[in-house]
């Protein structure tokens, strides 16, 4: 009896100390993990390195944020190189790092849809086949810059249409199983509040300044602004002002938390909707926008004028 007890905890340890080991290596796992991470972003090639792997990156932006496997030399690091867009790439490509990516992505779905899945009021499994999907197209990016890896090509600007291509072909498919889920009407919902992700943003914005007030807006007020909101917009800032640039963003571009631009159609046409208070409000969020924008041109016009070579004197 004794001579059992004993084997019974000499087992008994050697389980606790396997599942123990097991315990530390994946925490050793996670730290490394978030070490990488914390060292890539603290020296990116490019600023927009690190955003060209996730999921609102275009080609456009990941063949201009960084497509050299190894940046320039950086002084602040002893000359040593900078870390480019294949380390980022690298990086991403490793199981964990694709788990933890699809886990926040999913995450962060309900900030963005709860209430696109509340209006649709699907059955739970079809609601869950219908997250996937949007998870999918969310790693769409991802995905075809993994696979352009394994044949052996980096994004850069000789094969930034192809990847276009690709990255637009794949979207086009998980469209095509998003509506076979959904059926048609559902679909359309879902195209009109893909579209309107900009409106609500503002739209969200002001009800959150408005919550603490007298006046909050309800939410048939929102729905109303947000439709006022869209059919307001005015051109696209980068098509009127070379100072801006090019416009980037992909298949989620709408996805801005700055929102869309409010214009003095829009505020006119709110007054209807909305209390003169309310008004008021709206009107500060868009001077408040203005003021961004405004910041944001005269950055852009600073740093492209230190990029230009000093004019020779004769």
């Amino acid at each position: 009896m004794v001579f059992a007890l004993a084997l019974l905890c000499a087992g008994l340890g050697i389980y606790a100390y396997q599942q123990q080991s097991k315990l530390a290596d994946a925490e050793g796992l996670i730290r490394s993990l978030q070490a990488k991470t914390k060292e890539v972003a603290a020296t990116p090639a490019h600023p927009e390195g690190a955003a060209a792997l996730d999921n609102s990156a275009s080609p456009d932006l990941i063949v201009e944020g960084g497509a050299e496997e190894a940046g320039p030399k950086d002084q602040r690091r002893g000359g040593q190189p900078r870390r480019g867009f294949g380390d980022f790439a690298q990086m991403m490509d490793t199981p964990e790092m694709q788990q933890l990516m699809n886990l926040r992505d999913r995450g962060m779905l309900d900030s963005r849809y709860a209430e696109l899945f509340k209006n649709l009021g699907l059955p739970p499994d079809q609601l869950r086949k219908f997250q996937q999907l949007l998870v999918d197209k969310q790693s769409t990016v991802r995905d075809v810059i993994a696979a352009m890896r394994t044949q052996g090509l980096t994004p850069n600007r000789e094969n930034a249409d192809q990847m276009r291509t690709l990255v637009q072909n794949a979207n086009a498919e998980i469209d095509r199983q998003i509506q076979s889920t959904l059926g048609t009407a559902a679909y359309e919902q879902y195209q009109n509040y893909e579209s309107t992700q900009p409106q609500r943003a503002t739209v969200e914005r002001m009800q959150q300044r408005l919550s603490y007030s007298g006046e909050p807006m309800t939410p048939q007020q929102a729905t109303n602004l947000v439709g006022i909101l869209s059919q307001t917009i005015p051109p696209s800032p980068a098509a009127t002002d070379p100072a801006l640039g090019r416009s980037r963003g992909g298949a989620f571009a709408n996805n801005n938390s700055s929102g869309a631009a409010i214009t003095a159609q829009a505020i006119d046409q709110s007054r209807a909707i909305l209390s003169p208070n309310q008004v008021n409000t709206l009107i500060a969020i868009q001077q408040e926008k203005d003021a961004q924008a405004q910041l944001a041109r005269q950055m852009r016009q600073n740093m492209s004028a230190v990029r230009l070579p000093a004019t020779p004197r004769d």
